[in-house]
């Protein structure tokens, strides 16, 4: 069981999240530009629930309640808390342990975008979108494949270590397409690079 990230600044513990916060938002303008013609796709309250936990071959795991993707339970002393990015973007919902530096995103896609060039797209939009911001990205490693792309980026944000994994699938009887991220500090490599798909 990993244990909660200590001794760092304010700004180093949240810098996972403000990572992912960039990556969600990035992710959220490539969507945009093809959402002109299409009606706005929006996560309902039920995509908004916390997660449960539960163990699956003698392993913990906290499982969205309808997406079904999962990652590592890291543990009863971190919190991941619902929490809205911004009430103009309804397609996306966050999870956040600022205190940790732990955080989960979601953001709906629209089928159209789920093809190998969107995908390179929002990589691109997600390391500019970065760099802007200040972070230092040490590598990038993406592939895609049968319309399942990953994405893991290893960065520094004011000299916290971050690690952020996103993941684009597509699930549910209408092939509804997901894009969720997952970061944190490198101490909890093995919690956020856990994540598996539904």
């Amino acid at each position: 069981m990993p244990a909660r990230p200590k001794g760092r600044s304010r700004v180093g513990r949240i810098g996972a999240v403000f990572v992912l916060l960039i990556v969600l938002l990035g992710a959220y303008h490539v969507l945009s530009v093809v959402t002109e013609t299409h009606a706005p796709p929006t996560l309902v309250a039920a995509d908004r629930a916390p997660f449960r936990r539960e163990a699956r071959g003698g392993q913990a795991w906290l499982v969205h309640p309808t997406v079904g993707f999962r990652i590592r339970d890291p543990g009863a002393s971190f919190a991941l808390q619902p929490s809205a990015p911004s009430t103009q973007l309804p397609a996306t919902w966050l999870y956040r342990d600022d205190a940790a530096g732990l955080a989960v995103s979601i953001l709906l896609d629209v089928p159209p975008r789920n093809t190998h060039s969107a995908f390179n797209s929002y990589v691109d939009g997600a390391k500019r979108g970065m760099r802007q911001q200040g972070a230092v990205i040490d590598s990038v490693r993406s592939t895609f494949f049968a319309a399942r792309g990953e994405c893991e980026i290893d960065a520094r944000v004011d000299g916290t270590r971050i690690i952020a994994v996103t993941r684009v699938f597509e699930t549910g009887p209408i092939a509804r397409t997901y894009r969720v991220g997952v970061s944190g500090p490198a101490e909890l490599r093995s919690v956020v690079t856990s994540f598996e798909p539904p």
